[in-house]
């Protein structure tokens, strides 16, 4: 495509459909664009330096060819991306673009990090088929005066950590032209209160009908103060990816705000013309908790209906994800996150799955979900969960006299009715698990009036094949069943 002394002339430079790919020679060969059949443009600088016969020769293709692009994709320093921009911005219009990618190769936490702008020209009616829209590292981005190209868009995702200048109104006034929206994801201190600003109560939420998923990453006050303006279908998936207050339990206020955002702008069907007095808030059910450490990520994974994790494939997307992220290892934080969370949002919880390497700092909240009647645990978790349950106070009796005492009420977990033991070792490949500590339990459980009514085991290993149920539960639980196979007391197997 180009000759071995140097770069094609930008006057012979052909339409964006003849090119295939072309590398500009010498030390800016990291510089690539990427032009496929379906006119895709990507420009990549991974050396963060600018050739000028380079920027020339894509300036001409720009301001020529623009109405070929339907993808066009910048990641880049941010000097070259302002260049790019500006050069698309002054072409023709590119009435075929659909998809525009913008990533800025900066260091936004520097104090004199440069931050292009996105020209208010390039997204007025230059690009009328955009859909979809993706910015990084870039400022400006909601100042613009005709915003008649957001009415089109499907897909919208702005990841910055540049403080927004023009404030909460203009903000909304954009989402509010957005009525296709189908993704959002913001990761973006949108709504730093500004003492100009109109009351909070002067301003209508954003009506975004068509959602289906909302990616919210921000401080739980962010996420609580950004919902509050927002109507999303009850049909929609919410991720929420909040880091960890460093500070613990100052934070409980922002959960319960969080909790009254959610039902306004999700929960309560806000798009409904019904009386909002009329309409009763679902809660959640069922929830899968993930993490449990003090230096990972943790995950709150609720559902509306009662969900049986024994079936995996059967398991449907959760329609709300909390991700809570420590910001540096901070112990005990994911047990201050149960504590002020699931008061709020889950305490009619009946079925829970647990997946946590560190589950003993937060048994105390979950021992304390009095509605659940269903738990499933795994792995070193198992190990945990029966010594705590075992020494609930209630349960420290040896015998109970049927004449004179009837049922008392385990202080854990007291409506709970199954246990599903996941991917155990009962030969001690992963801790101190054996049957005699399930048996115990179950024993404890019954002999106070609270019996389990079903134990179940999927995908553990050590399981006895014959003598399992004779030898160790008999007369202390009802139903056994093993990879779905009911086992009867006698020894026999049936099907589920």
């Amino acid at each position: 495509m180009f000759a071995a002394n140097g770069v094609r002339s930008p006057s012979n430079v052909p339409p964006l459909d003849s090119y295939h790919q072309y590398f500009p020679l010498g030390r800016y060969y990291a510089k690539t664009i990427q032009i496929s059949s379906h006119c895709t443009l990507e420009l990549l600088d991974n050396c963060g330096r600018n050739s000028s016969s380079f920027v020339e020769q894509i300036g001409r293709i720009l301001q020529s060819e623009a109405h070929q692009l339907k993808v066009f994709k910048l990641q880049e320093s941010p000097d070259s991306i302002i260049t790019h921009l500006n050069r698309l911005s002054l072409s023709p219009a590119a009435p075929n673009l659909e998809t525009l990618v913008i990533k800025s190769d900066n260091d936004e936490r520097t104090s004199d990090a440069v931050s292009p702008s996105v020209p208010a020209s390039l997204l007025m009616e230059r690009a009328p088929r955009l859909r979809t829209l993706e910015v990084t590292g870039c400022q400006g981005f909601w100042d613009i005066s005709n915003i008649g190209v957001w009415h089109e868009l499907t897909h919208l995702h702005v990841s910055t950590s540049f403080q927004m200048n023009d404030g909460k109104e203009t903000f909304l006034g954009t989402m509010k032209s957005m009525p296709h929206l189908t993704s959002l994801y913001l990761d973006v201190p949108l709504l730093t209160h500004r003492a100009a600003e109109a009351p909070q109560a002067a301003f209508s939420p954003a009506k975004l009908p068509c959602l289906k998923t909302v990616t919210l990453h921000a401080k739980i006050p962010d996420c609580a103060e950004l919902l509050r303006h927002l109507s999303l279908p009850s049909s929609a998936t919410l991720y929420m990816k909040c880091p960890a207050n460093p500070n613990g339990a100052g934070d409980t206020t922002g959960y319960a705000q969080l909790q009254t955002s959610l039902a306004l702008a999700w929960l309560s069907g806000p798009l409904s013309e019904e009386s909002q007095s009329a309409i009763i808030l679902p809660e959640f059910q069922s929830c899968r908790l993930q993490g449990g450490s003090d230096h990972i990520a943790n995950t709150l994974h609720p559902w509306f209906t009662d969900i049986d994790f024994t079936k995996p494939n059967t398991v449907p997307v959760p329609p709300f994800s909390f991700e809570f992220i420590p910001e540096r290892q901070m112990r005990g934080y994911f047990s201050t996150f149960l504590s002020s969370w699931l008061p709020h949002s889950i305490k009619s919880l009946t079925t829970i799955d647990i997946f946590a390497p560190h589950i003993g700092e937060c048994l105390a909240q979950i021992s304390g979900i009095t509605m659940l009647k269903r738990i499933a645990v795994s792995g070193r978790d198992i190990a945990h969960f029966l010594f705590y349950l075992t020494a609930d106070p209630a349960l420290r009796v040896k015998k109970i006299a049927a004449s004179t005492a009837g049922p008392t009420m385990p202080v854990c977990l007291p409506q709970l009715e199954v246990m599903q033991i996941f991917r155990t070792d009962f030969n001690g490949g992963l801790g101190p698990v054996n049957f005699a500590d399930i048996r115990r339990l179950l024993e404890k459980r019954r002999a106070v009036g609270y019996p389990l009514k079903r134990l179940e085991f999927i995908n553990c290993k050590g399981l006895p094949v014959d003598e399992h149920p004779k030898s160790y539960f008999r007369g202390v639980v009802t139903i056994i069943q093993r990879n779905g196979r009911r086992e009867g007391l006698n020894g026999s197997r049936t099907g589920r």
